[in-house]
């Protein structure tokens, strides 16, 4: 008789554990009866019958990052470039997730890669290289709307690299140079021109005041008498000195 009870006990036991059913915090559990859908399970104690219901899926409801694998997408004009990224995702619906498709995971991959030749190959080679937040933008909303039905949130998709070919990098890289060389000399021609218009201002105000010519001789004359390795200065005279120092002489002839 004790062994019976003994037995009794070790089963109900075993009958308690096993209905009772523990969810951690960011996940859900769906139940199942005889292999049909019942509830979904949220975190904390649940009670299953024994023998009856059982665990269906698993599925976590955090945010999840999942990796586009590399392709190559011929854009428009006809350019070759190879494309890749991450998509943020967040089950919502427990239910739909676990049923309503087979693979979660490979099916969002599937349909970013094939929205990403749509929207790529939509769309010339520049535009592609200087408009990703726009192709993030128009992926965002294709594929959230697909995965609306299988209880699924996608919270972003950002592109991580796009790689033209080697030839047009060679090329863009050329242009840039190009580009660089060409805004340099417009700057240095710029330069020259205010440079003569200076000089020419300063031109004139020396025509209309000789003395300031004079000042700077002396100015000169100074910078010439700091130098260590200066041994003769020629002082230059003015033009009009010059001019009553001839006449004078040839009054005496």
């Amino acid at each position: 008789m004790p062994t019976l009870v003994l037995i009794f006990a070790v089963a109900a036991l075993v009958l308690a554990f096993s209905a009772i059913k523990i969810v951690p915090q960011g996940r859900q559990f769906t139940a199942e009866r005889f292999g049909r859908y019942t509830r979904t399970l949220k975190p904390g104690i649940s009670f299953l019958v024994p023998f009856i219901d059982r665990i269906g899926r698993r599925l976590s409801m955090m945010e999840t990052v999942l990796d586009v694998p590399r392709q190559d997408v011929i854009t428009k004009d006809n350019a070759v470039v190879s494309v890749d990224a991450v998509v943020f995702i967040q089950v919502i619906d427990a239910a739909k997730a676990a049923y309503e498709v087979e693979n979660l995971r490979l099916a969002i991959q599937n349909l970013c890669m094939t929205n990403i030749r749509t929207v790529v190959g939509a769309m010339d080679l520049d535009e592609v290289l200087s408009q990703r937040d726009s192709i993030n933008a128009r992926l965002l909303g294709v594929v959230d709307a697909a995965t609306e039905a299988w209880g699924t949130k996608v919270m972003r998709i950002e592109i991580k690299d796009l790689s033209p070919p080697a030839d047009i990098t060679q090329s863009m890289a050329r242009q840039m140079k190009a580009e660089r060389e060409r805004r340099a000399k417009i700057i240095n021609a710029e330069g020259e021109l205010q440079a003569a218009k200076q000089l020419d201002e300063a031109a004139e105000i020396l025509a209309r005041r000789p003395e300031t010519m004079q000042l700077r001789y002396l100015g000169t004359l100074g910078e010439f008498s700091n130098g260590k390795s200066v041994s003769t200065i020629v002082l230059p005279l003015p033009m009009d000195m010059l001019k009553s120092v001839v006449g004078a002489v040839s009054g005496q002839k």
